[in-house]
């Protein structure tokens, strides 16, 4: 181990991915203690690596992750809020990023604590997302694409049935909320995807009509494209064509209620982004955000979608023994489950 780890040291960060990969999966016990050690280095770049490995294989440990959440480096504040969401000290940890959320000025950093708050149990992380995000419909990109992704994605996974609101004014706004309108499953956003369908989105038409249809069928269903040989049809792949969706939309509006979270045309349960992550075909960004809406519903670790396939399952059926039946009820959001 001291060897791997002092080629750890004497590596270039090109190649940290692959040796942060390879002590993941590695199996010595010596990994461990020597990622926790590694942890708290000068050097960023190797406390991140090591950080990752100990969020990766759930094996952080609270008392040495306090000191390292006041890093001078940002990525290493936000590597260590994610292994923070790990530990078993739930209570603990929860506490300490509240403190820290209320005095951390990056923003990147920020929605780390948010989705690590999230993750143990929290929604005190959201109101810090909802101001982020309030702030670009006064003045446009004023996050990094990287850091407004994440905070819409968080938003939409852990938000609550008053989130709509923000999400279609900023949609309203130019900014291309599809997918997280999609994955909020609010019925309040099936009319402006529907209106995305019908304008095209100007010079970006295809691109947004094609993620407004999958939004869309991400809540509702809707019509499908039949496949050739049979097979069922594609829901990554959907119908774009305006008509086609709104003369459904007349017809099948009726029988959903307003009130619920929907999954594929049916009432959202914890259930659903099991399904989605142990599933086949399924793009990789679906399977991430799968993966970390089932960590917060389930109470525990996300699924690593860059894991062998085998242990996401051992993993994902670990995580959906963890689902309460109370957090199960038809059509709750997460948000709204935690009030």
């Amino acid at each position: 181990m001291r060897a791997a780890v002092l080629g750890l040291n004497q590596s270039l960060r090109y190649a940290h991915e692959a040796q942060s990969r390879a002590f993941i999966l590695g199996s010595s016990p010596a990994i461990d203690p020597a990622m926790r050690r590694l942890a708290g280095s000068d050097d960023a770049a190797l406390s991140v690596v090591a950080l990752e490995v100990l969020t990766a294989r759930a094996s952080g440990e609270f008392a040495g992750l306090v000191a390292v959440l006041e890093h001078p480096s940002e990525l290493v504040r936000v590597a260590a809020a994610d292994c923070l969401a790990t530990v078993p000290e739930r209570d603990a940890a929860c506490s300490l990023l509240e403190r820290a959320l209320a005095t951390e000025s990056s923003e990147e950093v920020l929605v780390a604590f948010a989705e690590a708050l999230a993750l143990l149990g929290s929604q005190r992380g959201l109101p810090t997302l909802r101001d982020l995000l309030g702030e670009e419909l006064v003045e446009s990109s004023t996050l990094a694409p990287p850091i407004h992704r994440r905070a819409l994605e968080l938003l939409a996974i852990a938000g609550t049935a008053d989130d709509p609101g923000l999400l279609v004014r900023l949609h309203a706004h130019g900014i291309d909320t599809s997918t997280a309108l999609g994955w909020h499953g609010h019925l309040g956003n099936v009319g402006p995807l529907l209106e995305t369908l019908s304008v095209g989105g100007g010079v970006a038409g295809p691109r947004m009509r094609r993620a407004a249809a999958r939004a869309l069928v991400r809540i509702v269903g809707g019509p499908v494209r039949s496949q050739e040989d049979g097979s069922p049809p594609d829901r990554y792949e959907p119908v774009t064509d305006f008509t086609d969706w709104a003369d459904w939309w007349q017809e099948n509006a009726p029988r959903f209620e307003p009130s619920r979270r929907y999954r594929f045309g049916v009432p959202f349960t914890p259930e659903a982004p099991f399904q989605e992550l142990t599933s086949e075909g399924v793009p990789l960004v679906a399977r991430r955000l799968a993966a970390l809406e089932l960590g917060l519903w389930s109470g525990g670790r996300r699924v690593d979608v860059r894991d062998w396939f085998a242990r996401q399952l051992v993993h994902a059926s670990e995580a959906r023994h963890r689902l309460h039946e109370s957090m199960a009820v038809p059509g709750t959001f997460w948000g709204d489950n935690r009030a």
